[in-house]
């Protein structure tokens, strides 16, 4: 399993350490801050230095980290660019991180790139957690804490057949529309299991916690 790091909401280091083992982490850009920050030694910097600071970047080389160093002009992201070398690797999972908050624009590119991905990934910090789940495909949620949101959005025009159970309200069979997404704000109601699942389409899975929970 990869853990990458970028360069958005800094995640807190007691959860990127705890997210961090049994993972190869990559860093993308100023994602080396964070790591430097949680004392963590990624396997692999991606990114032109743009929004690394000096220090950290220069932390990378001291440290020897294999750095892929791009121009700043180019037409992918730096996390786009890492997604595809991650893509390589015929068993990859990714929990993506640093990726919320900050520049909304960075979010849109990295959650439609991942939403339309091979690979399994979900984007995901002590406050927030989003999955894009496929066509055909079941979630099963059990968290340590109960999220105070749960939400569904439609990632492509339609997603159809769409199921959710052990929530405040419960759907079965029913289509969800990006043009007006509206079940936003769900409610978990015990600690049994929440499922979710849908026949066609892709669905980002939303939960949002205040703080640290995860």
């Amino acid at each position: 399993q990869y853990l990458f790091i970028t360069g958005g909401r800094p995640p807190l280091n007691s959860w990127l350490r705890t997210a961090a083992k049994d993972c190869i982490i990559w860093c993308i850009d100023r994602g080396i801050d964070s790591c430097r920050s949680a004392g963590l030694i990624p396997e692999h910097l991606f990114g032109d230095g743009d929004s690394a600071s000096k220090e950290g970047w220069d932390w990378a080389v001291s440290q020897k980290i294999p750095i892929e160093k791009y121009q700043s002009e180019k037409d992918f992201t730096d996390t786009q660019l890492a997604l595809e070398y991650a893509s390589r690797d015929p068993e990859a999972m990714v929990v993506l991180t640093g990726c919320f908050g900050k520049r909304f624009d960075h979010l849109y590119s990295t959650f439609f790139s991942c939403s339309h991905s091979k690979m399994p990934i979900c984007l995901a910090d002590e406050q927030e957690v989003l999955f894009p789940l496929t066509s055909g495909n079941e979630l099963t949620i059990i968290p340590e804490r109960r999220p105070l949101a749960l939400s569904l959005l439609p990632i492509t025009a339609v997603c159809s057949g769409v199921n959710i159970t052990n929530v405040r309200w419960p759907l079965q069979n029913a289509e969800l529309n990006q043009a007006f997404p509206n079940a936003v704000s769900n409610r978990i109601k015990d600690e049994a299991p929440v499922r979710v699942s849908l026949s066609d389409g892709i669905l980002g899975v939303y939960m949002y916690w205040e703080n640290q929970s995860l």
